[in-house]
């Protein structure tokens, strides 16, 4: 039996919904190693904890502010404690409680010193701000989520140091060499060619610096390992790749109920980021050209969702578009099911896009959904070896409209691709594609 080997993964998500991060770690676990993730702290989520067990793994998430924001935070909780008798300056306080006057003096002291400091403060942003300020911003922010996963990593002593993605692979780097343990760099995506990726000189720097230091590289795609090698004159990197789990049970939940949508409506689904690049908005723009039984549904969240809702209202189109929210990841399938088609209409912007197979496109066939799917290499491979869904330029809503509609219009040839997906997923799934990931960790140990 191979001896167990303590394992700290680095992500910088909040790690609530990370697919890939939960199946690998699970999988070392099984596998009889102990697993820990260092995650990023979400100041806004009441209910996210700094420092859990989740599912046998152990998380630890890291403020991305620093010693600013804290001392911000202390001022802020001072000022509400004080506020009601001291801010509204209501002299019947001080007389039924003259100890309040020892508070009132110094306090007035330190709301001008704070002052003065917020004043000093602003006219810092301001000098920022001129200068650029989202790369300094950029890179102060990445300073200080690295320097606090770093003294996290070395307290926890790893004997592999399991990077996700390259901005955490400095600090799994830093780690490695301190405790003289394994490098592992497990990119989900072709980091140096993502859509809006900012100071992409210093990231190819990074990654051209680092990557062979590590010693074992992983990509999701043979696609993105074949560009990897080839690009940093290296050996082929590992091929993982982010197939689904297939539960032995999958139980729909009543999406129609739940958004209130008519049982005459076919249900078009998209899940996942809702982000530019994706053929959101030539989704929605395609809606006009759909049967008129088609609902279409996204369920997920991102930074154009507003936009998007937004549109939605412009064209008049309420009625045939559904937006839902963030769904439990152990859930996720229940919904998916409830499906006539599933989309995935990643536009060809980036070679990253190009090269990807996509978690959605697994999970769709997972809950037995045919595709309306991007007509892109890796996704090309899966989609026609079982005849799982039609392959589509996105970039042309009516393209979009025509495979959803070819899709839904015969039904008989739906419920053969649906029963073809089921069958796809027979062979991509997460059950046959961890032993790779599990070998590749025993490789460690020669």
């Amino acid at each position: 039996m191979e001896k167990e080997k303590r394992v700290c993964m680095f992500v910088r998500n909040h790690f609530t919904n990370d697919a890939r991060v939960t199946r690998e770690a699970k999988s070392l676990i099984e596998a009889g190693h102990a697993v820990w993730v260092i995650a990023v702290y979400n100041e806004n989520d009441p209910l996210l904890l700094k420092e859990e067990i989740k599912e046998g793994i152990h998380v630890f998430r890291v403020s991305r502010y620093g010693i600013w924001y804290v001392v911000r935070q202390y001022i802020k909780a001072l000022r509400r404690k004080f506020s009601l008798k001291i801010m509204e300056g209501k002299e019947f306080a001080y007389k039924k409680n003259p100890w309040l006057l020892l508070i009132a003096i110094p306090y007035r002291l330190f709301r001008f010193l704070y002052r003065m400091v917020r004043f000093l403060v602003r006219a810092l942003r301001f000098l920022i701000n001129r200068l650029k300020n989202q790369y300094i911003r950029l890179f102060s922010g990445y300073a200080i989520v690295t320097l606090k996963f770093i003294e996290q990593g070395l307290r926890i002593k790893a004997q592999v140091y399991h990077s996700h993605d390259l901005d955490t692979l400095l600090a799994g780097y830093v780690c490695s060499r301190f405790h003289r343990a394994k490098l592992v760099y497990d990119s989900h995506e072709i980091a140096t060619d993502r859509e809006n990726l900012k100071a992409k000189p210093f990231w190819r720097l990074l990654e051209r610096l680092l990557i062979k230091k590590a010693d074992r590289v992983i990509f999701t795609t043979y696609t993105r390992a074949k560009f990897t090698a080839d690009k940093y004159r290296m050996p082929l990197p590992y091929v993982v790749s982010s197939f689904t789990d297939i539960p032995q049970e999958i139980r729909p939940i009543d999406l129609k109920g739940l958004l209130q949508i008519d049982h005459k409506y076919k249900i078009a689904l998209y899940q996942g980021g809702i982000q530019s690049g994706r053929g959101l908005e030539q989704l929605i723009e395609a809606v006009p050209f759909l049967r008129s039984d088609v609902m279409v549904v996204l369920v997920g969240s991102g930074k154009i969702k507003p936009l998007l809702e937004e549109k939605v209202k412009l064209l008049g189109l309420m009625q045939r578009v559904r937006f839902m929210g963030l769904v439990p990841l152990r859930d996720l399938l229940s919904y998916t099911m409830c499906a006539d088609v599933g989309l995935q209409i990643l536009h060809n912007t980036c070679f990253n896009h190009f090269s990807t197979d996509s978690n959605k496109l697994f999970e769709y066939l997972a809950a037995g959904v045919p595709v309306v799917a991007s007509d892109f290499p890796e996704i090309r491979k899966v989609v026609q070896e079982f005849d799982a869904g039609v392959l589509i330029d996105p970039h042309v809503p009516e393209n979009i409209a025509r495979g959803i509609n070819t899709i839904i219009s015969n039904e008989a040839r739906r419920k053969q691709m649906s029963a073809n997906a089921k069958k796809a997923s027979l062979k991509y799934n997460w059950e046959n594609e961890k032993s790779k990931l599990v070998t590749m960790y025993k490789s460690l140990n020669a």
